[in-house]
């Protein structure tokens, strides 16, 4: 296992000298004693957004001042991987990468997001990822012609 020091928030602890060895002896354990990094985990951890401020926040209205018989025009809804959905592209993301490169079974995962206070099905996953796969079909046929192209 690889890790690297620029992952982790660096944190020195410095060593006080016992009251029962000398100064000396104590430099000399130091040379000889190395301490490593200690690392930790943070759990998985989910941010609900709710919908109606990213609602306020993105649809703007528009209204037409010299002609008002026009009416109210408003903006429409960035587009989504899955439209009407409430599954946000960091977690699209991290089930297709936990299933294909984790090898990760869906029942697992629903486990480990059952713990985390998040119940999602592992049938609405597979959902999830069937419609996911439609969105990048298109990449994966580009991916496909240029490495076709390139023979």
């Amino acid at each position: 296992m690889v890790f690297h020091k620029s992952n982790f928030a660096k944190k020195t602890t410095f060593l006080s000298q016992p009251s029962n060895i000398g100064k000396k002896e104590f430099e000399l354990l130091l040379q000889f004693l190395s301490l490593g990094p200690l690392f930790n985990y943070k759990p998985l951890t989910f941010r609900t957004i709710p919908y109606h401020s990213l609602l306020q926040s993105v649809r703007l209205k528009y209204a037409c001042l010299p002609e008002p018989e026009k009416g109210v025009t408003i903006a429409s809804l960035p587009k989504r991987i899955i439209p009407k959905g409430n599954a946000g592209e960091s977690l699209l993301s991290h089930i297709l990468i936990s299933k294909y490169v984790d090898h990760l079974p869906l029942d697992r995962m629903e486990k480990i997001l059952k713990r985390s206070g998040i119940r999602i099905a592992k049938s609405t996953m597979s959902d999830w990822i069937q419609k996911c796969t439609l969105a990048l079909d298109p990449l994966r046929l580009a991916l496909q012609d240029g490495r076709s192209g390139s023979k």
